[in-house]
């Protein structure tokens, strides 16, 4: 009678670990996760699901956080804080793109559109793209016929430090928005804040507004055309005034014109210019 052959167990730590399920339960929420409820109307708080990892304190205001916390932001962890059970002001930290994301899957959706909007490109120091995003979230328990957010953003030269990829930052401010309109979130994304400037020269007497450059753009491109001011004013108020996100009637110079609508004239005049060459 032969021995029965022994059975040979892996040694514990080289045991795949099996990863968690993703299912949804009846009520759309994820099983095996608890999910916190806000004391004053008891829906679910999806700030505390956001992992404490992907929270950073804002190095902008580490004057502020010196008072408050007594260090500044690199040296302050949020989760640290968190689990000695402090108090942290939302106001003074951001939340990373990942952070979002995760959070975002937690919840559930169908789809999460973007759609850039605008796009000028042209000159590079007033480059603008403007992003909307749209949230189709999926049904549960709080919201039993699903619903959908929506997020829009601009990038420019200028708010991103000369960094550029302005469609991909605008898309991220977009998605950044729509999550946290969808879930209530007060906390402000990581990537919805201006970087540092470096795309204008020191030698600039003063700062460059996104809004002002979209206005300057508007001004070159009228005037290459052969267009002032004021017909450009009285053609957004005759033929255009449903395009118009500000009032054109209260444009007194170019810069009153709203970013937007500086990019919604230039594609017009863009567009009359080309019938007529």
């Amino acid at each position: 009678m032969s021995e029965p052959t022994a059975v040979i167990e892996p040694a514990a730590d080289t045991v795949e670990p099996t990863p968690p399920s993703f299912k949804r339960n009846d009520d759309g929420l994820v099983e095996g996760v608890t999910y916190p409820r806000r004391p004053d109307d008891g829906r679910i708080d999806w700030v505390k699901l956001i992992k404490p990892q992907h929270v950073v304190f804002n190095s902008k205001l580490d004057a502020t956080l010196e008072k408050v916390y007594g260090a500044p932001a690199k040296s302050l962890s949020y989760g640290d804080l968190i689990a000695a059970g402090k108090e942290v002001d939302p106001k003074h930290v951001l939340v990373l793109l990942q952070g979002f994301v995760e959070v975002a899957r937690l919840r559930g959706y169908r789809n999460a559109l973007p759609r850039i909007a605008h796009v000028c490109s042209y000159p590079v120091e007033a480059a603008i793209c403007s992003c909307e995003c749209t949230i189709e979230w999926l049904p549960n328990v709080e919201e039993p016929d699903g619903f959908t957010s929506y997020g829009t953003a601009d990038a420019t030269m200028e708010n991103t430090g000369g960094w550029g990829y302005l469609s991909a930052m605008a898309g991220n401010r977009a998605f950044v928005r729509a999550v946290r309109q969808g879930l209530a979130i007060p906390i402000l994304g990581f990537d919805e804040i201006a970087k540092k400037d470096t795309a204008i020269p020191e030698s600039a007497p003063q700062p460059t507004t996104a809004k002002n450059m979209a206005a300057a753009t508007l001004q070159k491109c009228a005037e290459a055309g052969g267009y002032t001011f004021d017909t450009v004013k009285k053609s957004a108020l005759t033929n255009h005034r449903p395009k118009m996100e500000s009032d054109p009637e209260q444009w007194t110079k170019w810069d009153d014109v709203a970013p937007r609508d500086c990019l919604t004239l230039i594609k017009l005049i863009k567009e009359k210019t080309k019938k007529t060459t």
